[in-house]
């Protein structure tokens, strides 16, 4: 209730947002795992069907950013481009984490949380235990946050 209640905020003072819900995992690959609303199935795909389906972006949870930006970009290089997708900053950040350039998906029989709007799940590591490695991910989200609303949202 209180994120619908976001969302409607959000929409009508600014148009557009961006939703980032955190949770923890105990998935065995720990990599920091962004949920689009699209199964692994789907990031699995060859990147020119990805960007050619449009069942496949108006069914993700950035259907809307895409919509909005899709004159200056292809639907995969926001999912896992390098230089243009939040889970590519995250990794050049040192953080793993799908999708991105360097773990475009997971492979076959891997859980993967594929969301529910937009989703990001942290491996324990980075939740429990380690102040040191947490603040320093801390910093690297948030350099990834503003970077990502810059980029994107304006």
């Amino acid at each position: 209730m209180v994120k619908v209640t976001a969302i409607k905020n959000v929409e009508t003072n600014f148009g557009h947002g961006l939703l980032i819900d955190i949770h923890g995992h105990a998935h065995p690959e720990h990599l920091i795992e962004i949920g689009y609303v699209l199964p692994d199935e789907t990031l699995s795909l060859p990147t020119p069907q990805i960007n050619e389906n449009p069942d496949i972006y108006s069914g993700s949870s950035i259907r809307s950013l895409y919509t909005r930006k899709s004159n200056n970009i292809q639907f995969a290089d926001l999912l896992y481009g390098q230089t243009t997708s939040f889970g590519g900053r995250l990794q050049s950040h040192g953080y793993a984490t799908v999708p991105s350039h360097i773990h475009k998906y997971l492979f076959k029989d891997t859980k993967y949380f594929h969301g529910g709007y937009c989703v990001q799940k942290l491996p324990r590591i980075l939740r429990v235990g380690n102040k040191e490695k947490r603040s320093t991910f801390i910093l690297a989200l948030s350099e990834c946050i503003a970077w990502f609303l810059k980029e994107y949202y304006g």
